[in-house]
């Protein structure tokens, strides 16, 4: 079932490769109606590759907060799948598709449930946008929490350039852009460029196009918590 592949954690060992798309509008705090959509590409590494609409970014209208609730697209039913609720300064918090506590309708409609938040930060219009993240995965007994953040920029001495180590830089990256952005585990050293090149981030994000980031990712993140950080990281 297509919402369990989009809020179930990618399985270890394989990469998930998607699009971000706008559609009509413009990205982050112009999102109107189906702004921005989730796409799920085929197998190999070309960004401009077939792709497959599978969840769509539609802000809530008369809301006093940022309110984006992700949806299927039109044709599999506008089944919703989480909402996305932003607060001041910076905060962002992603929850299923449960009733909001209070507003329950009945012993089958259960009560949402937080699946991450994440807070973003940026000094100035040109300054990096940081991530701090806080994932929720598993259920029950089995809930895990997992802190994620951004990889810095890093100094390249022969180039006397910053710089970040994307997989696939020319096929799934393929302009400059502020919302070019990596993510890396907390606690993980990455001074060493032994370590860099064997490195597995689990989300990149790149420019391919105006209007167009690949987005790929892998566990412990699920689409939708990956499509939850690149809707934050695009507010700004």
């Amino acid at each position: 079932m297509l919402v369990d592949l989009l809020t179930q954690p990618v399985p270890e060992g394989q990469v998930m490769r998607c699009l971000v798309c706008r559609e009509t509008g413009v990205l982050g705090k112009a999102v109107t109606g189906e702004d921005i959509a989730l796409c799920l590409q085929d197998p190999g590494n070309d960004a401009t590759g077939p792709s497959h609409r599978v969840l769509l970014a539609q802000k809530k209208s008369k809301s006093s907060t940022l309110n984006i609730h992700l949806n299927l697209p039109e044709i599999m039913g506008r089944q919703r799948v989480a909402k996305l609720r932003g607060e001041k300064k910076g905060k962002y918090t992603l929850y299923d598709a449960g009733a909001t506590p209070g507003k329950s309708r009945g012993a089958s409609t259960a009560e949402r449930k937080e699946l991450g938040t994440c807070v973003v930060t940026t000094e100035t219009p040109a300054s990096p946008i940081t991530l701090d993240i806080n994932l929720v995965t598993g259920k029950g007994n089995e809930e895990q929490h997992t802190h994620l953040e951004t990889m810095k920029a890093l100094y390249d001495k022969e180039r006397k350039c910053h710089f970040l180590p994307f997989q696939g830089s020319g096929t799934r990256v393929k302009q400059s852009s502020r919302h070019n952005f990596l993510i890396k585990r907390d606690g993980d050293d990455l001074e060493d460029r032994k370590t860099l090149r064997r490195y597995k981030s689990p989300l990149q994000m790149g420019k391919v196009d105006s209007g167009f980031f690949s987005l790929d990712f892998r566990a412990p993140l699920s689409p939708v918590q990956a499509f939850f950080l690149a809707l934050c990281h695009m507010d700004q």
